[in-house]
């Protein structure tokens, strides 16, 4: 017969060996982690560490986890100076999972600022620039340093810092345009700290108040940093919007010159006149690129898209079509599909006109984004693709000189609106000189009409010049332009900017 107590005795033990394996004793746990017994013990009663397993009363064992934790609350004692209650807080509420404290230290350390020497800075810029510029900038505020164990250290990142900085100076910058920066941003910051810190106090955090304050912090910081991008070229573009506006209408369908000035040239009768013969004869081609110059010029885009369309299936590769359908797609808001037209267009015959729109196309659909960076490099596209068209066109007076009114339309608001790069005012007189020394009598009428534009937009162009130069022939050219159209916002304009102009002197 098996005795009753030996064989509890002997199950209850086999239990214990089974439970306790991969579990530390306490003298296990003193010699891995250095930690004395006596501290170990103080942890327990700060709740700092989880109850252990008891195997008697005056014995107990320990998860494996212990050793992360002790050297964790060591961690956060000796380098993060936290006290035991903070330490405690910070442990229960990550349920003792060292996983997860580590995970909320990664998270406080992203808002945090750490430090790095400074020789080790200088190095990772690869010992450019030298540290006589160095010492500048830290005299200048613009470089944070301090001294810890007898070491410069300057805050992680610091590189980059130093990078931007010899970048822009090489680019124009001086130290005080950055340190102006630099006041704006500190300004910036304590605002956003006082709101920051009424946040935390109308938030009911709880115990767990730090660790929820570093989060909130890092998710402000990204939302703050995004936020800032998205302004920041969202201020850049608006004066871009804005110049646009200064030969473009709004809806993008007039272009300035007014109703009456079009129904004085005879734009609209013309018009009449090539539907009537185009319904005689639709497959006529003549008609059909009339038809599309005649709607471009009144900047009817849906009519002109279709019109031209139809011209592109009859005569495949038709380079003023392809122009016509390209600059169509950019003013009815379709500036991507526009891009991607006049890209294929141009691999295709290379031809100058196309070139242009494609320039055009190109700017107005990185403005369409939003994003400054995108514009600017259009711009620089832009450029390449104008200079290109110009050069390509000299051989072709009349086509040269209608590359030359669009890239000077362009330069004052599309491709320049930030004034940057503004037109030669020698090359703009010349232009209109050259325009109005071109006799009218004998001319179709769609060129008649071609060409008063051409002047009037040029002659405002050489107008916005002057008027900001103060320059006396100023009037005279606002005259002109409200001579040849008195209904036409382009008067309006010239008048206004002369009477902004008068009062600014007065």
């Amino acid at each position: 017969m098996v005795n009753r107590k030996l064989y509890n005795l002997y199950r209850g033990t086999q239990q214990m060996l089974k439970y306790s394996r991969g579990l530390l004793t306490i003298r296990h746990l003193v010699a891995t982690t250095g930690v004395p017994k006596q501290t170990i013990h103080y942890y327990l009663r700060k709740g700092v560490l989880p109850a252990p397993i008891r195997t008697s009363r005056t014995s107990a064992l320990y998860p494996p986890a212990m050793v992360e934790l002790l050297k964790i609350a060591k961690t956060c004692q000796e380098e993060r100076r936290l006290t035991l209650d903070e330490i405690s807080a910070l442990f229960v509420t990550s349920g003792y999972d060292p996983q997860r404290i580590r995970q909320q230290f990664r998270q406080a350390d992203g808002t945090a600022t750490r430090w790095m020497p400074l020789e080790e800075m200088l190095t990772a810029t690869g010992g450019e620039p030298n540290r006589k510029w160095i010492d500048q900038l830290i005299h200048e505020g613009l470089l944070d340093v301090q001294s810890q164990q007898g070491k410069l250290m300057v805050p992680v990142g610091s590189a980059e810092l130093v990078e931007s900085l010899r970048e822009g100076m090489a680019l124009g910058m001086t130290v005080d345009h950055m340190k102006a920066f630099s006041k704006l941003l500190h300004n910036n910051t304590q605002q956003e700290i006082k709101h920051f810190q009424a946040l935390l106090v109308a938030l009911p955090l709880r115990h767990d108040a730090y660790p929820k304050a570093a989060r909130l912090l890092a998710c402000l910081e990204r939302f703050g940093a995004y936020r800032r991008h998205m302004l920041l070229h969202q201020k850049f573009m608006q004066g871009a919007e804005d110049a646009m506006y200064r030969f473009v209408g709004p809806n993008r369908k007039h272009i300035f010159p007014s109703e009456t000035f079009l129904e004085a040239m005879g734009l609209n009768r013309e018009i009449d006149r090539l539907m009537r013969k185009n319904a005689q004869n639709p497959a006529e081609i003549k008609v059909l690129e009339e038809l599309a110059r005649a709607y471009q010029l009144r900047s009817d885009w849906v009519r002109t898209y279709e019109v031209s369309q139809d011209l592109l299936r009859r005569v495949p590769g038709h380079v003023v079509a392809e122009g016509h359908i390209g600059q169509s797609l950019s003013y009815l808001g379709r500036a991507e599909e526009a891009v991607i037209f006049l890209e294929e267009a141009v691999r295709r015959s290379g031809h100058p006109l196309l070139k242009l729109r494609l320039a055009q196309a190109l700017l107005l659909s990185a403005r369409q984004t939003g994003d400054a960076a995108r514009f600017l490099d259009a711009q620089l596209s832009n450029i390449r693709l104008t200079n290109e068209a110009i050069r390509e066109s000299a051989g072709k007076p009349s086509l040269a000189r209608k590359i030359r009114v669009i890239n000077a339309l362009d330069a004052m608001s599309l491709a320049d609106p930030h004034g940057l790069e503004p037109p030669a005012i020698d090359e703009l007189e010349a232009l209109r000189l050259e325009l109005l020394g071109i006799r009218e009598r004998g001319l179709p009428v769609l060129s008649r009409i071609s060409l008063a534009m051409a002047r009037m937009f040029v002659t405002y162009s050489v107008f916005l010049v002057r008027e900001k130069q103060g320059h006396p022939s100023a009037g005279k050219l606002r005259a002109e332009i409200v001579a040849a159209d008195p209904d036409g916002i382009l008067a309006a304009r010239s008048t206004k900017a002369a009477v902004k102009k008068k009062k600014q002197r007065g």
